[in-house]
């Protein structure tokens, strides 16, 4: 099966972690159209040039985005795939996916929620009008689904993964930190109880992105000894350097899991989350994670894997055991794509 991969490959832990799995994969050659160098990567040499590309990147329209829609096609029209897999296709505009769709068979994934009312207008604007011309959708939370097949796409869940080559336990590791939380900052109340965490006395490590836009930053800057910052390469470490990991829920995406829900446990270090139905029917609780439904019980609990370690080590494992041996790596997704990818072509070919 030929398929070509769309998408910005920014991150290295998106999308490009996907076009690796599907080099992995026996049945599946793969090439690659990214979009990210169009942007310059995102760094310019001059304001001017910053504030011109980065209103071009965000509107979707302009000399560079048109150049982005032509050169996919011209590539798709020198090359012969079978299967187009665009991820998060913000940039292209609904008449290149319609031409994609005469050649190959067309299925897209968005990581966010396409239809949350919480996202500016102009982020998924051109994706929710590519959508009738799609093949396939996966989407990353179920409440998108409605949507999307009312556009006239059949969608399926893309059940959240973590890849085992760079989130893995760290053997003999010094947990130097009681709690830890490695994400952003959202106003939902996380930054106020992880205020209360530190005045409670525990050892908080706390990394991630837009921090600065909390209330509470620069106290909990003076209380922590030093400013918060995101972390990319060290991702790994950062979850494996505490005993135990928040993991909080975006209210703008009406999340209920995220990457960490696995990610947390896949290191062998206890998950204490939110409570929702959904992470409870994956980890059960008090047994293979934690939950919380308030910031007194979030106190509560962590007091309570804190003094007891026993306890909180037989979590961790019971945990991880689940994460392993369940369908949550990316190679079942890849599977997932090729089933329905597979089931495509059989009616586009008529069989």
């Amino acid at each position: 099966m030929n398929i070509l991969q769309v998408g910005d490959f920014n991150f290295d832990y998106y999308d490009e972690s996907l076009f690796l799995e599907f080099n992995e994969n026996t049945q599946t050659k793969v090439d690659k159209f990214q979009w990210n160098h169009y942007f310059s990567n995102y760094q310019y040499n001059s304001v001017f040039a910053k504030i011109y590309y980065t209103l071009e990147n965000r509107y979707k329209c302009g000399l560079l985005v048109k150049k982005l829609n032509r050169d996919l096609l011209q590539q798709v029209k020198s090359g012969s795939y079978d299967v187009i897999f665009l991820w998060r296709a913000v940039h292209l505009y609904p008449s290149t996916v319609r031409e994609l769709k005469k050649v190959a068979v067309v299925i897209g994934y968005n990581n966010d929620q396409t239809f949350s009312k919480h996202h500016p207008w102009w982020l998924f604007y051109l994706l929710k009008r590519g959508i009738p011309f799609y093949d396939h959708y996966f989407v990353y939370r179920a409440s998108d689904k409605a949507s999307i097949e009312k556009l006239g796409c059949t969608s399926s869940v893309f059940m959240p993964t973590f890849d085992a080559s760079r989130i893995y336990p760290i053997e003999n590791v010094n947990k130097q930190y009681d709690v830890a939380f490695i994400g952003h900052y959202e106003d939902d109340g996380r930054d106020q109880l992880l205020l209360l965490l530190i005045k409670q006395g525990f050892k908080v490590r706390l990394n991630g992105q837009r921090w600065q836009k909390s209330p509470c930053y620069a106290e909990l800057n003076s209380l922590l000894g030093k400013d918060i910052e995101p972390v990319y390469e060290g991702y790994n470490e950062a979850l494996n350097s505490a005993k135990v990991c928040l993991s909080f829920l975006s209210k703008l995406n009406n999340d209920t899991y995220t990457r960490r829900t696995l990610e947390i446990p896949a290191t062998k270090t206890v998950m204490l989350a939110e409570y929702t139905d959904d992470q409870a029917d994956m980890f059960k609780p008090d047994v293979e994670a934690v939950y919380f439904s308030n910031h007194q019980e979030a106190v509560d609990k962590l007091r309570w894997l804190i003094d007891s370690p026993d306890v909180a080590s037989t979590i961790a494992l019971a945990g991880y055991s689940k994460v392993i041996s369940g369908s949550y790596q990316l190679k079942h997704r890849v599977d997932d794509i090729i089933k329905i990818a597979k089931e495509k072509m059989a009616v586009r070919n008529g069989k």
